[in-house]
């Protein structure tokens, strides 16, 4: 009779075998965990909780105080697990309230609004949540809202009256992002969106003439101190901006100069679909930046939406 051959030996032990194979089982129940944590907001106690009956339930060992750890619980340590704080992804968006904004263009900015903190809302992502503030700018400017969760955020009805402001938003936002107590150093680069329908009111007289003459160039626009401000600084001029001018009264030189990134479009929006477009495309690009493999690029998906003549580059 033939003997039996021998199974081949490894030189690792059946013991060590389960042993890897409990690590990498715990592995797998520890992410669905903590995805559970983050999207639906159950505690780091909860899950610890959680973790201790799987591992119970277990055939290969059984949980009580009295014994000594096993290698997947020194690995794991339980006691000490901790789900990191998902990182503030920062949006700002300026807008212009001025009197030339007054009905169609005011009353669909609302919407606008309104529907792009909506589609923020269904954004999940393990590694950023998107926090909005709004400030406009008219005869003054004003904090609509400091930076809120997208979840907690409810904008009141903005209403058009008065000059542009503009370069008083601008100071306003760059002091806002330059300040640590609102901006932590780990959150991601923050967005800025401008919105305007005209020629700013406050910019210096020099530059004023030469942009109703038709006669600035965008050195002159890049000199200008609000916006020269917002560039060099620290913080302020990493951010990634997007613009929209709406009608044709709208100085897009201007906003170009505002956005100053090489292959970032201002967007031309002739009416109301065209704003809404604009927001539309916010929208899905705060939502590919939140889940891209760098958050803190630009990322510019869904120009495709928009005709040739709304682009400006």
């Amino acid at each position: 009779m033939e003997s039996q051959q021998k199974p081949q030996t490894t030189g690792i032990s059946s013991k060590k075998v389960e042993e890897v194979e409990e690590i990498s089982w715990i592995n797998i129940e520890l992410k669905n965990l903590v995805c559970a944590h983050v999207r639906f907001g159950t505690d780091c106690n909860c899950i610890r909780g959680a973790v201790r009956r799987r591992l119970s339930a277990s055939h290969s060992f059984t949980l009580n105080p009295n014994r000594s750890k096993t290698p997947v619980e020194s690995i794991m340590n339980l006691n000490n697990f901790q789900v990191a704080e998902p990182r503030p992804m920062p949006v700002f968006v300026l807008a212009d309230v001025s009197g030339s904004m007054t009905g169609e263009k005011i009353q669909t900015l609302n919407s606008a609004l309104r529907e792009m903190i909506s589609s923020l809302r269904t954004v999940q992502d393990l590694r950023g949540k998107i926090e909005v503030a709004v400030i406009t700018f008219g005869a003054s400017v004003t904090v609509v809202s400091e930076l809120t969760a997208v979840d907690d955020l409810e904008i009141p009805e903005l209403a058009a009256a008065g000059s542009t402001r503009m370069g008083a938003a601008l100071d306003c936002i760059r002091d806002m992002i330059e300040r640590d107590a609102m901006i932590p150093a780990r959150a991601f680069t923050p967005t800025v969106i401008l919105v305007s329908d005209g020629i700013p009111t406050d910019l210096p007289k020099e530059i004023k003439q030469k942009v109703e003459s038709g006669e600035a160039k965008r050195e002159d626009l890049l000199g200008w101190p609000a916006l020269k401000a917002l560039h060099i600084s620290t913080r302020a001029g990493k951010t990634v901006r997007l613009a929209m001018g709406i009608g044709e009264d709208a100085d897009f030189d201007i906003l170009q100069a505002f956005v100053n990134t090489p292959g970032v479009p201002v967007i031309r929006a002739q009416d109301s679909r065209g704003i809404e477009r604009f927001f539309n495309w916010v929208t899905m690009s705060i939502a590919s930046r939140s889940v891209s493999r760098n958050p803190n690029l630009p990322v510019l998906t869904g120009l495709d939406q928009f005709a040739d003549g709304e682009l400006v580059l």
